[in-house]
């Protein structure tokens, strides 16, 4: 029998391929309510992969080499290379494998790229929501009859011998210990989001910002691990996302911007390329007056954001309005009339192809259609992307020589990520391919 410490995607995920590869599992998880509180539930479930069969289906060219060079690009090299290396290649496989094998109903998203895609890398589910993705998850792990799954249990120690894993200690809701003999454990504890001195001490940028992901973001696992002489990597990275609506706590799809929408702060003003990316776009919010700005985007943009479930929710909760003109939006928003007018008149300029963004923005869209809308929005910090070392096994390494302790693995955000150090070099859907992937990798080689 092997341990999964966790049951967000990355956990999920790990305990399905090793029970496919015919391993008895105990899947532990401390939240009672985990479905509703990973970090994975909080996202938009987009799930990156380069060369599925439904891409081909979908009329999608893509492919795991186009994949890793976006991210590359993105983190310009700052990445563990043979981990990356080995997700890219796994991603269309394990992608495939979960529609085929366990029912998860992903689609391509075609309406748009995010930043730094070169081609329609994501797949989600109908409702494009992290919520739906994990449910899916869920409805497959209780098919399976090699899975035990322990809600509300943690795990709180590992123990080794002679460089292996030999069991671990989990309590019970009631406090109760116990310890089980086993020789492979995988960490899908999540990262340190949660735990503030440990984000002062490594992402001191963001010690303020508002946290978004789940509450059992502790560092528990990695905690853990260290105790074993285990090494971590680019405890600096985070994914960081520049439109948390302020006024229901909901993720604002990001193809708000993405199909020419604009950022803008409490006077009118724009204040940088909102198409670089959504992670090291909030801390730029957070140096706005106000530390909040709005999104303003047109018709056609609604159109597609409100295929968005997240999105749905905040339409209903009445925080997006409407206006028919960008002078009735002005004026109802308190805007200073002339930084408004001329942020306007500059967007429709570049938009029409007369002027160059002074920010570098090419990716306008097209002509703003009637009515425009607007949504209040801060940034927040959704998770760490620093953790364990790993492998391309997704084995952890030791710090003193970087050899695998063997029979730990780590995925998510226990593990360390791809998108290199701080924020600037996460690409969207960095999070979800490095814990869907390396749970994935986790469970195939602890079964090998």
């Amino acid at each position: 029998m092997i341990i999964v410490a966790g049951a967000g995607s990355a956990g999920l995920t790990a305990a399905l391929a090793a029970s496919d590869r015919k391993l008895e599992v105990l899947l532990i998880e401390p939240d009672l309510r985990a479905y509703l509180s990973c970090n994975s539930a909080r996202s938009t479930g987009m799930v990156m992969a380069g060369g599925t069969k439904i891409q081909k289906r979908s009329g999608v060219d893509d492919n795991w080499e186009w994949l890793l060079a976006d991210i590359l690009k993105k983190n310009r090299g700052r990445c563990a290379m043979s981990v990356v290396r080995a997700l890219v290649k796994a991603s269309a496989p394990m992608v495939d494998w979960l529609a085929e094998s366990h029912g998860v109903d992903f689609s391509v998203v075609k309406e748009f790229r995010y930043p730094g895609h070169t081609q329609f890398h994501m797949h989600a589910t109908p409702s494009r929501s992290g919520q739906e993705l994990v449910d899916s998850l869920w409805r497959a792990v209780r098919r399976a009859p090699q899975i035990t799954v322990l809600e509300g249990c943690k795990l709180t120690a590992l123990d080794v011998g002679d460089g292996k894993i030999t069991g671990a200690r989990i309590q019970y809701p009631d406090g109760r210990h116990e310890d089980i003999a086993t020789d492979t454990v995988i960490l899908a504890t999540n990262g340190f989001g949660n735990r503030k001195d440990w984000v002062r001490r490594y992402i001191p940028s963001m010690a303020e910002a508002t946290y978004f992901g789940g509450p059992n973001s502790d560092g528990s696992g990695i905690e853990a691990a260290l105790k074993l002489g285990a090494g971590v990597g680019f405890m600096s990275s985070y994914q960081g996302h520049a439109t948390i609506n302020t006024e229901t706590g909901l993720l604002v799809t990001y193809s708000t911007v993405m199909t020419g929408g604009i950022l803008i702060n409490i006077v009118g003003d724009r204040f940088g390329d909102e198409t670089a990316g959504y992670s090291e776009f909030a801390e730029r919010i957070m140096s706005q007056p106000d530390r909040r700005a709005y999104v303003v985007f047109d018709q056609s943009t609604y159109e597609v954001a409100i295929r968005f479930r997240d999105f749905r929710e905040i339409v209903a909760a009445g925080a997006v309005r409407s206006w028919e003109t960008t002078q009735s939006l002005g004026g109802g928003l308190g805007l200073i009339p002339s930084v408004w007018h001329e942020t306007a008149d500059t967007v429709s300029r570049c938009k029409a192809g007369d002027i160059r963004d002074r920010f570098g923005r090419a990716d306008w869209g097209r002509a703003w259609r009637s009515p425009l809308y607007s949504v209040v929005v801060h940034g927040a910090l959704l998770h760490t992307q620093g953790g364990l070392a790993v492998n391309e096994h997704a084995q952890v390494l030791r710090e003193i020589d970087g050899e695998p302790i063997i029979g730990l693995y780590a995925a998510g955000g226990a593990a360390q990520g791809i998108s290199g150090d701080g924020a600037d070099g996460y690409l969207s859907g960095n999070g979800l391919l490095s814990a869907m992937g390396l749970g994935f990798i986790a469970g195939n080689h602890a079964g090998n």
